[in-house]
C-alpha cells in the first residue's frame, strides 16, 4: 500500500498560509520525482491529478503546514486522504527536531546540509528578481532532498515501532 503513497513537500515565501505563497511543490510517486514551480509550471490541474493517484500522502509536518497551505492556496482537498506525517511519527519514536536533525540522527546525509527551509524565501526572492538559473537549480535540489529521504525515514520509524512491540502476533 505504501508503495503507492505520494511523498510531497512544499516550499513557500513564508510561514503564513493566508499571506504567503507556495512557490514550489515537490512529489515522489512510483519512484519518479515531479516538481511544480510558481511562474514556471505550478498547474493546479497537474497537481490535482498527482494527488488523485493515491489515497495516501506522506510528508514531514504536513498536517500542520503543507496540507493547510495546499488546501487553502490550490483549493485541493487532502483531508479525506490517509495522511502520514513523519514529524508525528518522529515524536512517537522519541526523536526531536526538524527534518534535517532527524535525517542526521538517522545517518542520512544531504548534498546541501547547510541549506534550510528558512533560507528558501530569500533564495526565491533573489531568483525572482534576477532570474539566476543557478539559484533555481539550488532550490530544486533542496526541494528534492526534502522528499527523497522520506521513504527511508518512514521505514526506519516503522521498523523502530515494530521492534518495540512485545511478542507481536503471539497466540
Amino acid at each position: 500500500m505504501l508503495d503507492k503513497a505520494i511523498y510531497f513537500d512544499i516550499e513557500t515565501t513564508g510561514l503564513d498560509r493566508y499571506r504567503d505563497e507556495i512557490v514550489m511543490l515537490t512529489f515522489l510517486y512510483n519512484g519518479e520525482i515531479s516538481y511544480f514551480v510558481k511562474a514556471h509550471s505550478l498547474s493546479v490541474y497537474d497537481i490535482r491529478k498527482i494527488f488523485n493517484n493515491s489515497s495516501i500522502t506522506v510528508s514531514f509536518n504536513g498536517k500542520s503546514f503543507d496540507i493547510p497551505f495546499v488546501e487553502g492556496k490550490l483549493n485541493i482537498s487532502l483531508r479525506e486522504k490517509n495522511n502520514v506525517d513523519l514529524l508525528h511519527m518522529a515524536k512517537s519514536c522519541k526523536f526531536k527536531g526538524g527534518l534535517k536533525k532527524i535525517e542526521k540522527d538517522l545517518n542520512i546525509n544531504r548534498l546541501l546540509p547547510e541549506l534550510e527551509g528558512k533560507h528558501f524565501p530569500g533564495l526565491w526572492a533573489d531568483y525572482f528578481k534576477n532570474k539566476d538559473e543557478i539559484l533555481y537549480d539550488i532550490m530544486r535540489c533542496y526541494a528534492v532532498e526534502d522528499i527523497i529521504h522520506l521513504p527511508k525515514i518512514l521505514c526506519c520509524f516503522y521498523n523502530l515501532k515494530v521492534s518495540q512491540l512485545e511478542k507481536p502476533f503471539q497466540t
